[in-house]
């Protein structure tokens, strides 16, 4: 995994990172924290590596995404305002790495609290 992650390359990141989903393939806790500490802007592979991680901002994200498997499966998790709410608690409060700032940061701007309805849906 750290090979993987040190390419930089988030096509070939995404490619790689894929069958683990699709195969339901385990991943070490090693490997999760390696995955949480990638710094990604690459919504698709934000959302992978939420629903491998079962991170909820990255899978927040994922539901944004251009790529049609990984919106599809980060839009059957289901989020309330107040998990938006919690995430943001976290983001203000807790020390994070420069991976989780781009997460938390673009969570809360793609997500602002007058666009999003109690359900956690935007509204159009």
């Amino acid at each position: 995994m750290q090979e993987l992650l040190a390419t930089f390359n988030e096509t070939k990141v995404f490619e790689d990172l894929l069958p683990y989903y699709l195969e339901k393939k385990a991943i070490t806790l090693s490997e999760t924290e390696e995955l949480l500490q990638y710094t990604a802007v690459n919504f698709s592979l934000l959302g992978l590596i939420g629903l491998l991680t079962n991170n909820s901002p990255r899978i927040l994200l994922g539901k944004l995404c251009d790529d049609p498997l990984i919106n599809e499966k980060c839009n059957e998790v289901k989020h309330t305002l107040g998990d938006l709410i919690a995430i943001a608690d976290i983001y203000m409060e807790v020390e994070h790495t420069e991976a989780d700032e781009f997460v938390f940061r673009n969570v809360m701007l793609k997500y602002p609290r007058n666009l999003v309805d109690d359900n956690g849906n935007l509204l159009k």
